[in-house]
């Protein structure tokens, strides 16, 4: 049991126990604190925040093609990979924006044609408002989003494959750094904030997603919400019980399945809605976002909007997405450094960053674009659920089609399988960053976290009922809040990384 249930475990349990226990007691006063402190932070930092992206950006892509690193295998040169390419892919993107591309995929860039600083309130018209709309969009769910992914598991997985390392966010630097007085603690500090972090983060997008497949059904039965009060704790309790059973069985079969199973289904829903939808229009869009993402991948990580009236937007959507990406990377980092065995450097960099982002680009112009469509010229009907009744909107959307009853259906069991995905590629990321040897996913130890988390998204349901979105709210609040040690935790996981590889290549030669 020793080996099951290791020292790092307790305590990170202990933490994490004492802020869910906080959110259920007073959720309102815990939203409101964890709010306020990371407003102040993002205030003061969204210039750094903001800038971070980009930086990342430039060290991986000077070791993605450069000759001397770029064809370093994870796992030394005879290496094999684990999975096909697709799988790999499909795990990849499902474990980490799955669910979210479902709720923000449609909602962002409508939020964005309506608040942001170029945008509608800012004066612009219509139509300009909806071009930049769908950029931010792109900008929130893009590549900085998978730069920050990236360089987090190549890092840790370089240091596991390469020096046999533990899968903890920590070891880079405790190996790299060995012998500083300060590379021990700091290890351990960032390894019990990445566990906390991750379960934290994770039991909220339980929670969310629990409350909107609770909504999406009774958008779908047409259920009065007081007589469906119960059913957020029924979408968990099936969410629980499909993420347990593929978190328990071995990677290459539960994850792998329910991996490729979520994106061939999110696949047939974006191509229905290509066919039925907008067609014409949708393919302008693809061209269209593509092209803004060229345009502005170096200049938006550098706009501040420091003399718009209302900063406000940049603030709360901006930076605090790039804070909600940080906070998801300490088990993104294990994870993807857990299946990406054989992978080369070059290959992991690029097929990280570039086809993840051309599927977003292709789901955004579909969904996003086709209610901007609405909002523009149409009845704006869909936009007023964004505004209103998010949870709805997608669903929204869908009954503007034909087939609606259909694909509405395959959209709520689509959401469930996005959501099992993610919390099943947490809790095996939790197993085994609280292992003692800090590599084995052991069965009883993955049941725990999963058992945990779900236990943390009761308390946020609760906190929610109780304190509304704020109690619900104030648990992401608190994720990212502790996250925020790690905008300075990831430089030094980059200068870990940028000084062993070199070490280690200088030593080949002599």
């Amino acid at each position: 049991m020793k080996r099951v249930f290791t020292k790092l475990f307790i305590v990170s349990v202990i933490i994490t126990g004492i802020f869910s226990v906080w959110s259920l007691l007073d959720p309102q006063n815990m939203g409101t604190v964890m709010s306020k402190i990371q407003m102040f932070v993002s205030v003061m930092l969204q210039w750094f925040i903001k800038v971070l992206p980009m930086i990342i950006m430039v060290v991986c892509f000077v070791f993605a093609i450069s000759k001397k690193y770029g064809n370093i295998k994870f796992g030394g040169p005879d290496a094999k990979t684990e999975f096909s390419t697709f799988s790999w892919l499909a795990m990849l993107f499902t474990a980490s924006v799955g669910m979210g591309i479902i709720y923000f995929g449609v909602n962002e860039s409508l939020y964005a044609y309506y608040l942001a600083p170029n945008g509608i309130s800012g004066g612009f018209s219509k139509w300009e408002a909806a071009k930049n709309s769908m950029g931010i969009g792109l900008y929130h769910w893009g590549i900085s989003a998978w730069a920050i992914f990236s360089m987090s598991g190549m890092a840790v997985g370089y240091f596991t494959f390469r020096h046999g390392t533990k899968y903890l966010p920590g070891e880079p630097i405790l190996f790299a750094f060995k012998g500083r007085p300060w590379a021990k603690p700091v290890a351990y500090v960032m390894n019990v904030l990445g566990v906390v972090c991750s379960a934290l983060t994770i039991a909220t997008t339980m929670g969310l997603g629990s409350f909107q497949l609770a909504t999406g059904a009774r958008f779908i039965t047409g259920v009065p919400i007081e007589e469906t009060s119960s059913w957020p704790f029924i979408a968990l309790g099936i969410l629980f019980l499909i993420s347990t059973a593929a978190a328990i069985t071995p990677l290459s079969k539960g994850m792998k399945w329910i991996g490729n199973l979520n994106i061939w289904m999110a696949i047939i829903i974006m191509v229905f809605v290509m066919i039925v939808g907008p067609t014409r229009y949708i393919f302008e869009q693809v061209i269209d976002v593509l092209g803004t993402q060229i345009n502005t991948l170096i200049s938006k990580n550098f706009e501040m909007f420091i003399f718009v009236d209302n900063p406000s937007y940049t603030i709360e959507w901006d930076v605090a997405t790039l804070l909600w990406w940080i906070s998801w990377t300490p088990f993104m980092c294990i994870f993807i450094a857990s299946i990406s065995k054989g992978r080369r450097i070059k290959d992991f960099f690029f097929a990280t960053i570039t086809i993840p982002v051309v599927f977003m680009i292709l789901w955004l112009s579909t969904f996003a674009g086709t209610a901007l469509l609405n909002a523009v010229e149409g009845d704006g009907q869909i936009a007023k659920y964004a505004l209103e009744n998010a949870d709805q909107t997608f669903f929204a959307l869908l009954a503007t089609l034909p087939l609606s009853n259909i694909t509405q259906v395959f959209t709520f069991i689509l959401m469930i399988f996005f959501l099992a995905t993610t919390c099943t590629s947490c809790s095996m990321s939790l197993s085994k960053m609280t292992d003692a040897e800090g590599k084995k996913i052991d069965p009883v130890r993955t049941a725990v976290w999963s058992f945990l988390m779900t236990l943390i998204a009761i308390t946020a349901i609760v906190a929610a009922s109780k304190g509304g979105a704020e109690g619900l709210y104030g648990i992401r609040a608190l994720a990212t809040t502790m996250a925020l040690p790690y905008l300075f935790f990831y430089l030094l996981i980059m200068a870990a990384f940028i000084k062993q590889i070199r070490k280690d290549e200088r030593n080949k030669k002599e």
